[in-house]
């Protein structure tokens, strides 16, 4: 992505280790776009900053209340 988009993509390789993705694109969606649908799939976080995307480690999940 960084080559086909010219953008930075900055991301420690501990945080994001067995993360995956297959699967195509049709070329019209935006780096943001793409970013979040892979985020959204492996529980991890991708923000934008002024030069290009940070991707971060596991999202926290609220701990749901014992019964």
């Amino acid at each position: 992505m960084e080559l086909a988009y010219q953008i930075k993509i900055d991301f420690q390789q501990s945080e994001v280790e067995n993360k995956y993705f297959t699967g195509s694109f049709s070329g019209k969606e935006t780096p943001m776009e793409i970013l979040k649908i892979i985020a959204s799939i492996n529980e991890i976080t991708v923000q934008r900053d002024g030069l290009g995307y940070q991707i971060r480690g596991q999202i926290e999940k609220a701990s749901k209340p014992e019964r």
